[in-house]
């Protein structure tokens, strides 16, 4: 297993952790990416399969795992910045651990249905399914 794999499977047991209500003890800073780092990571991790057929039966199991979860929204989002003053692990309330798993999980939903190619697959639906193709 490559970093960027283990890395991805380390997001996505943080947001079962976090979605489940389990307590999340001291994290690094760093384990805080922003989308932009997160879609370097899985530029990496789609690279690191051998065919087409064993990334997409990963990326589904991953989507599988992921897909019924749900955080709350909140307006007014937390920033993370890395402080290099401060130690390196932190402490973050419930309240920013879900504001931080919404944006996270919003953006591996996404990325993984795109790759699943169900984008595609709903747009044609609503096309070949319109109204105004029903009538005619």
């Amino acid at each position: 297993m490559n970093e960027s794999s283990l890395l991805i499977k380390n997001i996505i047991k943080y947001l079962k952790d976090v979605y489940d209500g389990e307590k999340i003890e001291r994290l690094s800073q760093s384990f805080f990416i922003s989308n932009k780092e997160l879609d370097k990571i899985l530029g990496e991790y789609f690279v690191f399969f051998k065919n087409e057929n064993e990334l997409l039966n990963d990326v589904r199991y991953n989507y599988n795992l992921i897909k019924d979860l749900s955080f709350p929204y909140q307006e007014g989002d937390f920033f993370y910045v890395k402080d290099l003053s401060i130690d390196n692990n932190v402490y973050y309330s419930k309240e920013q651990h879900n504001s931080y798993s919404y944006c996270i999980h919003s953006h591996l939903i996404k990325v993984f249905e795109k790759k699943l190619g169900f984008k595609k697959a709903l747009h044609l639906c609503k096309a070949f399914c319109s109204p105004s193709r029903a009538r005619t």
